[in-house]
Order: C-alpha cells, then sequence, then structure tokens
C-alpha cells in the first residue's frame, strides 16, 4: 500500500540526511530509513552516532522497516509536486506523476528509529533559534566545523549557547521560560541536520526538552510531527569566563559600515592580516600585500579616549559581522595581545589577535 506524504518534507529530510556525509566530524553513510513503530505510526528518519532526526508520516497500515541511499532522491527536487509517494517490497519505490524510482534496500546502516516521550523544558521559535546556531557554529566557519569539539548549551533565565575552537568563541543567548538550570554538551555536527530543517519551515514554535540522555527538539513541519535527538556528551567545557578580556578600550561602531570596510579589504587582498588602528574617533582598516596598501576608514565613538592598534585574522571578523545582530556593535579589548570581544545584541564574540604584521611585530 503506498504511503502519500509531502515532498516540501521528503525534500528537506533528504537534503539535510546528506548533510552528515559533508560533516568533517561524524564519518557516517547517510541513509533515509523507514520504520513503522509499535504504535502503528510510520516515521521517516535519518541518524549518525550523535543524533536523529525524524517525522512523523501516518497511521500505517502495512509494517514498514527499511532503509534507502537518499543520494539518488534528489532527482525529485526539481520536480514542482505536492506530494510524492513511496512503497516498498523488496525494493523501495518513489514516484511522483509518471517519474519514478526504485532502490535497492541498504543493509549497512549503524543506527535505527526508536519514538518516545521527552521531559518539556523551554520553548523557542525557529528563526531564533535557527540565528543562535548559526552564530556559534557558522560563525566560526562551516570549513572549520571540524575544530569544534562541543558546543554548550545552557539552560536557565536564559537559553545559551557558546562554542570554542580555541582561537575564536561565539556566545548566543535569548530570553527562555524553564522550570530549571542546567548545562549540557552537544557535538557541533549534529546542527548541520537540525538548522537544515529548521530553515525550511522558520514559522514554527520548537519546543526542547531532555529524554534519554539526548536533547529533543520538537516541531511540526507543515503539520508533520517532527523530533530532533541530540546526544548529550559527558564531558568538561573549559571556563570559557576566564577567555574574556579585562576592559580598558572600548569603541563603539556602526556594524554595517565596519563590515562594508572589510568587505572591501577582503576584495583587495583577503588572505592578508588586517591592522586595525584606532586614533581619536577615527578608526582605520589597513592591508599590506606586495601589491601595495588598501585602506578604509570610518568614524565611530572612542569612550575611553585612548589610540589602540591590534592585527585581526580578516575572515574571522567579517563571519562575526554577519551573523552579529542590530546596527549597534561594541568592541572592547585589554590589549592588542589579549582576544578581542565584539558585542552586539545577545551576542557575544572574541577573536583572537595576530602577533605578527608584514613581519613586523
Amino acid at each position: 500500500m503506498a504511503v502519500e506524504i509531502s515532498k516540501k518534507v521528503f525534500d528537506a529530510f533528504v537534503e539535510a540526511a546528506l548533510m552528515i556525509k559533508k560533516s568533517p566530524v561524524l564519518k557516517t553513510t547517510p541513509f533515509l530509513g523507514f520504520k513503522t513503530v509499535e504504535d502503528g505510526s510510520l516515521y521517516m528518519y535519518f541518524s549518525d552516532s550523535e543524533s536523529t532526526a525524524a517525522v512523523e508520516l501516518t497511521k500505517s497500515l502495512i509494517d514498514m522497516d527499511f532503509a534507502v541511499d537518499p543520494k539518488p532522491l534528489q532527482a525529485f527536487k526539481a520536480i514542482k509536486a505536492d506530494t510524492i509517494l513511496f512503497d516498498a517490497d523488496r525494493q523501495a519505490i518513489f514516484w511522483v506523476g509518471s517519474k519514478e524510482l526504485t532502490l535497492p534496500f541498504m543493509t549497512d546502516m549503524a543506527y535505527t528509529f526508536e519514538n518516545g516521550t521527552f521531559e518539556r523544558l523551554f520553548e523557542i521559535d525557529g528563526k531564533t533559534l535557527l540565528d543562535m546556531i548559526n552564530a556559534v557554529v557558522f560563525a566560526v566557519s562551516k570549513e572549520e566545523l571540524g575544530g569544534l569539539r562541543f558546543v554548550r548549551m545552557e539552560i536557565g533565565k536564559k537559553l545559551r549557547f557558546v562554542s570554542s575552537d580555541g582561537f575564536k568563541l561565539a556566545l548566543a543567548e535569548e530570553d527562555i521560560t524553564t522550570p530549571q538550570e542546567n548545562a549540557f554538551l552537544l557535538n557541533p555536527a549534529i546542527f548541520h541536520g537540525i538548522a537544515k530543517l529548521i530553515s525550511k519551515e522558520k514559522d514554527v514554535t520548537i519546543a526542547a526538552g531532555v529524554a534519554h540522555n539526548h536533547i529533543v527538539f520538537s516541531w511540526n513541519f507543515e503539520d508533520y510531527p517532527v523530533i530532533f535527538k541530540a546526544r548529550i556528551a559527558h564531558e568538561q567545557f573549559p571556563d570559557y569566563q576566564r577567555a574574556f578580556p579585562e576592559v580598558k578600550y572600548v569603541f563603539k561602531v556602526n556594524k554595517k559600515e565596519l563590515k562594508d570596510g572589510f568587505a572591501f579589504l577582503r576584495k583587495t587582498n583577503s588572505s592578508e592580516p588586517v591592522m586595525i588602528e584606532i586614533e581619536g574617533n577615527t578608526m582605520t582598516l589597513m592591508v599590506k600585500s606586495e601589491n601595495g596598501i588598501a585602506k578604509y576608514d570610518l568614524e565611530i565613538e572612542n569612550e575611553t579616549g585612548e589610540d589602540f592598534k591590534i592585527v585581526v585574522n580578516p575572515r574571522d571578523v567579517y563571519a562575526i559581522l554577519t551573523h552579529c545582530k542590530g546596527d549597534d556593535l561594541i568592541i572592547k579589548a585589554e590589549s592588542n595581545s589579549r582576544a578581542l570581544l565584539f558585542e552586539c545584541e545577545n551576542r557575544q564574540f572574541l577573536s583572537t589577535p595576530i602577533r605578527y604584521y608584514g613581519g613586523v611585530q
């Protein structure tokens, strides 16, 4: 008996399942599974060693328990349709209109899906959660995701995510209502999948909780119940508060103007470090290379009145500015050898300076 489901939901799960293969942290063969559980509910899911995402499709009249390689299913993505159908006997068959795809069952997937209840801790809207994930995971850059060992998730009066790769630190927080205070460590690679799923349906309310050593996120995707479970890691996270500088310099900057400045320098020579020099209320961004010197000036508010000079990695700063909220940005520093602190609306970022510039310390 064929099962009909939303093609938008189907395409999103196919795309999210393939994100596992792209992750430099999780070396897992991606698969898309279909399983009927004890209460008769049929789920579509994907999983790895750290997380599981599943969507309840229907109350099935027949038992299903199979998995397929999601890569060939990308062929359906370009087809415009509201639904997709599938069935399974000795092979899996998927079709949209006259377009049909038959796939063999996978037999080597290492993980499966089990449904269950969870203790609800708080709710948050999807757009806010996606923005927080982007800030603490992808502000470090997708290419360097392998440098992140964990993301710390704190709950209390605020929901707070903190990540660091040893050179950069990102902190994002939002107000929530929750009955307890706690902290959990999560593998950053799991955010590939959840970010991909939420980005397809941002206007949702997400319930978060705990179940069997997992953090659980649950929401409705086009009226289909989705559950995303992420394994809690039992390791120590460094005392990240010690990384914040003792503030001796404070500068207020327009975020857009500063981002425009770094964008200009990136176009001239993005691989070279950027010198930030502040004299009075003028900030000068400068890049030196064999091809010459590029400069960009902008007016700022120098609250401490002291001149300041520091060298930064332009890629790091540009990523920070991309994920900062609001128009106003406050930059704080202790010295030109300590991490530079960028503060914007509900976000904090630390970026380690570069000690040498153009061969001169």
